[in-house]
């Protein structure tokens, strides 16, 4: 898994994929349009849930949690940093909370990912650099996505830990 995100994150990976218009937008090299054009009415439609976070000796809950992701690098489709700190090779993963108060904070928090990566600034959002087993709950009914594939809208219990696999990648010399 590189990320795993749901609520917002999971109802605009919904909406894009059901899309008419991704493929021709992946045609044309414009594939992430459709997920600009997804998240600008998903801002309006997804509602916001309950959520709590336990691990690292810290509990946590988010009682308007809008968007979440545990991401391992720092892009959401498209290029966006949605963890602009966030670097493959370090082997942490990273939760991401952005907290829904009122319309206007949420729009402006979601623009700062697009336009400059300031949202660790930011008083509704809430991250955190994770190098221990952690879970995460959420009670409602909520869509998800694991790396651009749409889970079933469902109530979450999660455990998340690290595990690195061996690969083998063959040299010139071997091909």
């Amino acid at each position: 898994m590189n990320r795993f995100g749901i609520g917002f994150d999971g109802a605009v990976v919904n909406a894009s994929n059901k899309s008419k218009f991704k493929k021709r937008f992946n045609y044309v090299g414009f594939g992430a349009v459709s997920y600009l054009i997804s998240a600008i009415a998903m801002v309006f439609q997804a509602k916001s849930y309950s959520a709590e976070f336990e691990g690292n000796n810290l509990q946590k809950k988010f009682p308007n949690a809008f968007l979440m992701t545990v991401t391992n690098h720092p892009y959401f489709g498209g290029g966006i940093k949605i963890a602009p700190d966030e670097k493959i090779e370090m082997h942490n993963l990273k939760l991401v909370v952005f907290q829904k108060n009122n319309l206007i904070q949420l729009i402006g928090n979601l623009l700062t990912i697009v336009f400059g990566s300031f949202q660790y600034k930011m008083k509704s959002v809430y991250n955190k650099t994770l190098k221990d087993d952690f879970s995460l709950n959420v009670d409602s009914k909520q869509l998800a996505q694991i790396d651009g594939q749409v889970l079933n809208e469902n109530s979450f219990q999660l455990n998340f830990s690290r595990t690195t696999y061996p690969f083998w990648i063959p040299t010139k010399s071997e091909k």
